[in-house]
C-alpha cells in the first residue's frame, strides 16, 4: 500500500510539537496508522526528519493523540508518510496539528493528500 501523505505548507513557520490524531473507522475499528515518518522541509531542502514514529491507536471510537517534538528551525512543508497501517491495511489520520504555545499554527493552511511519492516534488 503506498503511503498516504498529508502535507501542511505553513509559510516559514516553526512549531513546538506535532500532534497526530489517529483514525479508527468508527464502530468497525478496521483502520488506523501504526507507524509513520515525519519530515520538515524548507523549499525543496530537507531540514529535519524522524522515522519510525509509533502512532497511538486503540481501535475504538476515539482518536488517540501522538505527540512529536519538533526542532526550533524554519520550515515551510510538513510531510507525514504512513509506513505501516493497523489491521486491515488502511492507515490514516483524523487530524494533524502543529502546535506552538497551545495554538494550532497550521489551522486554515492548505493541505494536500497523496497516495504517491514524487521524487521531483518531494513535498507533494
Amino acid at each position: 500500500m503506498p503511503p498516504v501523505t498529508p502535507v501542511v505548507p505553513p509559510k516559514e513557520l516553526t512549531g513546538d510539537v506535532l500532534e497526530m490524531y489517529n483514525t479508527h473507522n468508527w464502530a468497525y475499528g478496521g483502520c488506523g496508522t501504526k507507524t509513520c515518518d515525519v519530515y520538515l522541509r524548507l523549499g525543496k531542502k530537507a531540514v529535519w526528519e524522524q522515522k519510525g514514529v509509533e502512532v497511538a491507536w486503540d481501535g475504538k471510537r476515539s482518536n488517540p493523540k501522538t505527540v512529536v517534538r519538533l526542532p526550533d528551525l524554519k520550515y515551510d512543508v510538513l510531510r507525514i508518510e504512513i509506513t505501516e497501517a493497523q489491521k486491515g491495511g488502511r492507515g490514516g489520520f483524523a487530524e494533524i496539528a502543529i502546535m506552538r504555545k497551545g495554538k494550532n499554527i497550521a489551522l486554515g493552511k492548505p493541505v494536500a493528500v497523496s497516495a504517491i511519492y514524487n521524487a521531483e516534488e518531494p513535498h507533494i
